[in-house]
């Protein structure tokens, strides 16, 4: 059975195996490195999840996915940040519940916008993204990474 949970402090270790597991086999779906989150110790785990909402998916109990909203620039916006389901376990429908979490933290913070950004290649995502009613900004950055890597913001009006 699907479905998805969201993390307290003590979960670190899990969110820690998690994240490591996306860096790993998505390399450039995200902003940051494996070597560079490798080198994190328990305090920085632990304060990711104070700083941030994290969600787990589970699939029949195994983690197998997950995903964050945090505060955005504006008292009004919040922001998805982080997703990633295991390859063993997309398609089931886990990516759209990790998102759905999301929104629905983020509406219960009175968010009235949730933003992202989304790496310009991962039609996969922006797909995703698209059918729960993201829709793109018009903002692109590139991402600090060697080589950098072009993202565009997506909103979603709450």
């Amino acid at each position: 059975m699907e479905r998805v949970i969201p993390l307290r402090e003590e979960d670190w270790a899990t969110l820690r195996e998690i994240r490591l597991a996306a860096l790993k086999h998505d390399p450039g779906a995200f902003g940051s490195t494996l070597d560079r989150e490798q080198g994190y110790d328990q305090e920085t785990w632990c304060s990711r999840l104070g700083a941030s909402r994290w969600f787990m998916a589970l699939d029949g109990g195994q983690p197998c996915g997950i995903v964050a909203g945090r505060d955005a620039d504006r008292p009004d916006e919040r922001e998805l940040i982080s997703l990633w389901v295991d390859p063993g376990h997309r398609g089931r429908g886990l990516a759209r519940l990790l998102v759905e979490a999301v929104i629905g933290w983020a509406r219960l913070q009175g968010a009235r916008r949730l933003l992202l950004w989304v790496v310009d290649e991962n039609d996969g995502a922006q797909r995703l993204y698209a059918r729960t009613g993201f829709r793109p900004t018009g903002r692109h950055k590139l991402v600090p990474r060697d080589p950098p890597l072009p993202e565009l913001e997506m909103a979603l009006d709450l």
